[in-house]
């Protein structure tokens, strides 16, 4: 049995590329002569389309009123309402309901100035009489053509429309899951956990979410334990990623563990959980004030600086370890440095985007703008002024990539 809608075999092949079958109008066709009136919708009839043939222009506007046509044929000369009325009323109906519905006015050939006046009263086209039917027929499928144009543009601008109100909606309803997302980051991240009066910090994303978190916390004996982490990327991507580093640490420097401890068990995490090539590079220190030791794990960050307020120096403290969530079992290396900090300044972290800010496609502030403002201002501002370098060299603008900045304040005994 052949398959369903399969064409017979002896049916010839249709081209791929084949024009889509003529349109069939329903024609509205207004002639007061009856023997004239039945051979044009005879002929109409023939050539596939739907005529409703009528007497005179009153019957042709109400036939047009309560039904739906294609295309209108309208006589120029007859009783009641000529073709100019009617195609008056008719235009105006079809625009009421915003759509076009050629009229083809039927006009006797000498007829030259009712022609001018008819196109002026917005018919379209008009033939002449005595009519030919090939003129006829070449004519209606014109507008046919027309039509079909039309509708075809009509369906698209509405399928633009469907689609740009979709959209909206899809943007709507984004809005409102990020404006929840945002809520949830701010809890999770709160700046209650950042008061710590030997702490200062600044952080500003380059969009709405943050990949660089910064984390303070104080374990029962006194210890601060501070954090500067910052993701692969931006935006809420980054600040997801880097959510298990910042649980982790809290839920540790609570209970006053070691930094080299931490950072394994961070690293351990995000190998877990981050899919390959996303990591998250820290800073992860702990300051012991009654030993006047700091203990710091660095990978994949800018230097630490360790600034002498006293003698005006500063010490950089290289970042020797790969970024967190790369290297897994025993490739991993929690070696911390061990600093004795027996002086009063302050320590410094800071991601890349605070070198790296720039105002367009202005030069970047670079690594040795930052140093030289911070040697350059007085003890008491230098953080401050390290702020105020940022945003000033910004400009106003967002940044490239998320800018976050840590310090610890240092007091000698």
């Amino acid at each position: 049995m052949a398959a369903k809608n399969t064409p017979p075999p002896d049916s010839p092949p249709v081209p791929a590329n084949a024009p889509p079958p003529p349109l069939r109008l329903r024609i509205l066709v207004a002639e007061d002569s009856v023997s004239a009136l039945r051979v044009i919708t005879t002929i109409l009839s023939a050539s596939g389309h739907t005529a409703v043939g009528v007497g005179d222009g009153i019957a042709a506007v109400r036939e047009f009123q309560n039904q739906s046509f294609d295309l209108v044929l309208l006589d120029i000369l007859m009783p009641g309402m000529d073709g100019f009325e009617a195609t008056r009323a008719i235009k105006r109906i079809a625009a009421e309901r915003d759509e076009w519905v050629p009229v083809l006015l039927i006009s006797a050939v000498e007829q030259h100035g009712a022609i001018v006046k008819g196109l002026s009263t917005g018919a379209d086209d008009f033939i002449p009489k005595p009519w030919l039917i090939e003129i006829l027929d070449a004519k209606i499928d014109g507008f046919a053509q027309s039509i079909q144009a039309i509708r075809q543009i009509r369906a698209q601008e509405a399928e633009a429309r469907d689609m740009v109100k979709r959209l909206a909606e899809l943007n709507a309803h984004t809005q409102t899951e990020l404006d929840m997302a945002n809520r949830i980051m701010n809890r999770l991240v709160s700046c209650e956990r950042l008061i710590d009066p030997q702490v200062r910090h600044f952080l500003l994303p380059s969009d709405r979410f943050s990949g660089d978190v910064v984390a303070i916390s104080r374990a029962p004996n006194g210890t601060l334990y501070a954090m500067l982490a910052d993701a692969t990327g931006h935006g809420l991507t980054a600040a997801i990623s880097v959510l298990p580093a910042l649980w982790v640490f809290e839920g540790m420097a609570r209970k006053g563990m070691p930094v080299a401890d931490i950072a394994a068990e961070i690293n351990r995490r995000l190998k877990e959980t981050l899919p390959t090539g996303y990591f998250v590079a820290a800073h992860i220190v702990a300051l012991d004030s009654g030993s006047g030791k700091l203990w710091i794990w660095s990978g994949g960050m800018p230097p630490a600086l360790l600034i002498d307020d006293q003698s005006n120096t500063l010490q950089a403290l290289a970042s020797p370890h790969v970024a967190l969530g790369i290297l897994g079992g025993g490739a991993f290396d929690p070696t911390c440095q061990a600093i004795g900090v027996d002086f009063q300044g302050q320590c410094l972290l800071y991601s890349d985007g605070v070198i790296e800010a720039r105002a367009g496609d202005g030069p970047m502030l670079g690594e040795e703008r930052l140093l030289g403002a911070l040697l350059a201002a007085a003890p008491g501002a230098r953080i401050d002024h390290a702020i105020d370098l940022v945003e000033a060299h910004l400009s106003g603008q967002a940044p490239p990539d998320d800018t976050s900045l840590l310090a610890i304040m240092l007091a000698a005994d």
